[in-house]
């Protein structure tokens, strides 16, 4: 099966975060691939990947990482936001599939179509596809997982 790790650009005022560019090739027939930094390891005879963190940490602090069309045909696309940062966050967007945010530390108040909500560590919060939303984080800044139910990015920019 082939597949890509591919960057991804979020604008956020003031700077924009990115992902290093990684083209891990197409056809991967396992052991380990180690490309512009990540290292990815297919377990023997599973089907299944381990992709370690391009930055070398093992740890998962301060992890900022945005990964498309994953190995193993996991449909999904991810982004892992860290910052301590507050007042930064995407411009309001939609996309065609639903967005679920999984807040590890901190706090956001997020858009979502005409509604406000603060949300903090310990909740999830589910955007449907279609749906009109963005972010501004709040004070000692925020982590989260975003998954996106798609293999790669799909953005409908409104602001």
């Amino acid at each position: 099966m082939g597949w890509l790790l591919n960057p991804s650009k979020l604008r956020y005022p003031g700077a924009p975060i990115e992902s290093p560019l990684s083209n891990l090739g197409r056809g991967y027939g396992g052991g380990t691939t180690e490309g512009e930094g990540l290292k990815v390891t297919e377990i023997a005879d599973t089907g299944a990947f381990v992709i370690d963190r391009a930055d070398g940490r093992a740890d998962g602090d301060d992890w900022t990482e945005n990964y498309t069309e994953l190995p193993g045909g996991a449909g999904v696309s991810l982004i892992l936001e860290a910052t301590t940062q507050e007042g930064v966050g995407p411009r309001l967007h939609l996309h065609p599939y639903a967005e679920t945010f999984i807040i590890r530390r901190g706090s956001a108040t997020f858009t979502v179509a005409d509604q406000q909500l603060v949300a903090h560590a310990g909740q999830i919060l589910v955007v449907p596809a279609e749906t009109p939303h963005k972010f501004r984080t709040g004070p000692g800044g925020y982590e989260a997982l975003h998954i996106h139910a798609n293999p790669t990015f799909e953005t409908t920019w409104l602001e």
